[in-house]
């Protein structure tokens, strides 16, 4: 018989006279082991970046320059003007006439 044992390959010459064995071209002759290699080299270095990035984050401690602790942010507050009742005030302006 021309076939191989259990889980074995076929062998060269096929038992159906006419039916050539095709076999399947070697591993590094394809694109697909180098198209996953640079995908895993471009997660590597993206992987880096992030690690030297998150480890030489400044760590100041909400100190400002010479270790005087920075003032909070103000917050402003934008408040609309105050409706103009009959007197004329600097800051009031009448809009309706």
């Amino acid at each position: 018989m021309a076939m191989g044992g259990i889980g074995g390959t076929a062998a060269s010459t096929s038992s159906v006279p006419g039916v050539a064995v095709v076999e399947p071209p070697p591993f590094w002759s394809t694109p697909t082991p180098y198209l996953f290699i640079g995908f895993g080299v471009v997660m590597a270095l993206i992987a880096v970046a992030l690690a030297v990035l998150l480890c030489t984050r400044r760590k100041d401690g909400g100190r400002g320059v010479g270790g005087v602790p920075l003032a909070p942010a103000a917050a402003k507050v934008v408040a609309p003007p105050p409706p103009c009742s009959g007197s004329p005030a600097p800051a009031c302006v009448d809009v309706s006439s």
